[in-house]
């Protein structure tokens, strides 16, 4: 997995999407695209919904709890088993 991205439009459509490497250069898989909610579901894994708040997009697993193995690269190398937060920027 190389990145994701959040697209908000102003009527309220989301599309989540995975962008990943591959042997033949990468590609991306739609997540999830629909109307923007408080839970969105999403089928990713372990993590069943992508709530969206305070400018960060937290992962939460089927029974809505904050799942903590991601990774994500730091000062110290590679930080394993984090909470699934990432901040969102606005592009």
């Amino acid at each position: 997995m190389t990145g994701h991205t959040i697209t908000i439009s102003k009527n309220g459509n989301v599309t989540f999407r995975a962008y990943f490497k591959t042997m033949d250069g990468g590609g991306s898989s739609v997540i999830y695209r629909g109307k923007y909610r408080q839970l969105m579901p999403i089928n990713y894994g372990d993590r069943a919904y992508l709530q969206i708040k305070n400018n960060k997009a937290y992962f939460l697993d089927r029974n809505k709890n904050l799942v903590y193995n991601c990774s994500f690269g730091g000062s110290d190398g590679l930080l394993e088993d984090q909470p699934c937060i990432m901040p969102l920027e606005r592009c």
